[in-house]
């Protein structure tokens, strides 16, 4: 499951003192809605990406209301901002220092200014977690589901609301010497482009998607025809997702970082048996970076490699699968912000989840039957409510559809309906 950055719900608190007079503007958070209002003689107000005004006639002390708060936030930074001139024209600048976790942030900073007057304040929360959609092309915070004609190179998806689709999308054509080989966030701003390779040459790049539409070729670069793009997901938790490489004659695996659409480089993971293969990527402990998953086929063994920061931090087993099944999707099925690990016997269509917790096995859950007609084609969230659900496709009559999961459980079959069979799913 390709996440592009962590969005966080929860309450936000403020405190602080601010001296004569002064008018300023503060940044709850680097990227964070927020809505304050302070008791006295001032307000705290704004919107994600705004500054937020703070003008208070005297020297006082201010305590925030706690509000909801929603927004993207990425992982801890810290950083120092101009933040304008005083009620009377001098000029004044604030540092400011960011922390952000998972299930925090706190800003504190203090205010100087050229004339007499000086501030500091703390700003506060409690966050939860919150895992973006796979495949949300519309940024609509449901996933949509991309299709693609390989003779033709058309390529297009039905966007998704409330489980059913709202028509066709078209991206538009692109070479056929291209393949997709993913979809995922290059830009941090919630919505999924398109990544394409050209398995002949190496070239690598994607189309950028603005509100549904193909806003044009971004082109990573080159890439060794001996490695194969296996996933792409966020391995460095900045918010944005890289693009994932493996060379299967070797083992040989690594990624190319991705910031505001461009190759920063490459970063290698390392070696790995090539009795395994790259299965899938997913957070599978819970800490806002994905990690790479791995199976041994034969054995049914299965594991991952814990990236932290972008480096591997270790060999983290699963351990063993029947080898009946075939690991078929990486999902949060429980809606617990930790993905699980989706199978499919696909002889008699029975289908199921290992739910990970902390990167160990908490046991199985059985989706129960489906019909060996259709085949696995993907995971998302199509209802929109943080639960990855089950999504299969009948190839030979194009007919799609999905098993909505809460909590874990089958709640039902959701039809797409039909999908032109010269198209197939492509993310």
């Amino acid at each position: 499951m390709a996440t592009v950055e962590e969005f966080y719900t929860g309450t936000l608190t403020g405190s602080g003192t601010i001296t004569d007079g002064i008018s300023v503007d503060i940044r709850v958070s680097d990227q964070a809605s927020a809505n304050l209002t302070f008791p006295g003689n001032g307000t705290f107000s704004g919107t994600s990406y705004n500054d937020i005004s703070v003008t208070l006639g005297q020297t006082d002390t201010f305590n925030a209301t706690p509000q909801q708060i929603s927004g993207s936030v990425n992982q801890p930074f810290t950083e120092t901002i101009d933040l304008g001139s005083i009620t009377l024209g001098i000029d004044f600048s604030a540092t400011i220092n960011v922390t952000v976790t998972p299930t925090q942030i706190i800003e504190t900073g203090t205010v100087t200014a050229s004339g007499s007057g000086s501030g500091s304040f703390t700003v506060s929360g409690t966050l939860s977690l919150q895992t973006p959609p796979p495949d949300d092309f519309t940024a609509s915070g449901t996933s949509d589901i991309l299709f693609r004609n390989d003779a033709t190179g058309d390529a297009g998806f039905f966007a998704i609301s409330n489980g059913a689709s709202t028509g066709w999308n078209d991206v538009s054509a692109s070479s056929t010497a291209y393949s997709i080989v993913g979809a995922g966030d290059f830009y941090g701003t919630g919505t999924t482009d398109i990544l394409y390779r050209d398995a002949a040459n190496g070239d690598t790049g994607f189309f950028q998607i603005n509100n549904g539409a193909n806003a044009g070729w971004v082109d990573i670069g080159a890439s060794s025809t001996a490695y194969s793009v296996v996933g792409l997901a966020d391995f460095t938790g900045n918010g944005i997702d890289d693009v994932l490489f493996r060379n299967n004659a070797t083992g040989d695996t690594g990624f190319y970082a991705i910031v505001n659409g461009v190759n920063t480089g490459w970063q290698d993971v390392g070696a790995s048996s090539i009795a395994y293969s790259v299965v899938g990527v997913g957070d599978f402990t819970g800490n806002g970076t994905e990690d790479i998953l791995y199976r041994n086929n034969a054995t049914g063994d299965t594991g991952f490699y814990a990236i932290v920061n972008g480096a591997n931090a270790g060999w983290h087993d699963v351990g063993a699968s029947s080898t009946a099944y075939s690991a078929v999707g990486v999902g949060d099925f429980l809606g617990n912000g930790t993905d699980d690990i989706l199978y499919r016997n696909n002889s008699n269509g029975d289908t199921g989840f290992y739910a990970l917790s902390n990167g160990v096995i908490t046991g199985w859950h059985d989706i129960g039957a489906s019909s060996t007609a259709y085949s696995v084609v993907g995971t998302g969230d199509y209802l929109g409510n943080g639960v990855s659900d089950v999504l299969f496709r009948n190839n030979t009559t194009g007919d799609t559809g999905f098993y909505a999961l809460s909590n874990g459980v089958n709640a039902g079959w959701h039809d797409i309906g039909a999908s032109s069979t010269a198209y197939h799913v492509a993310s």
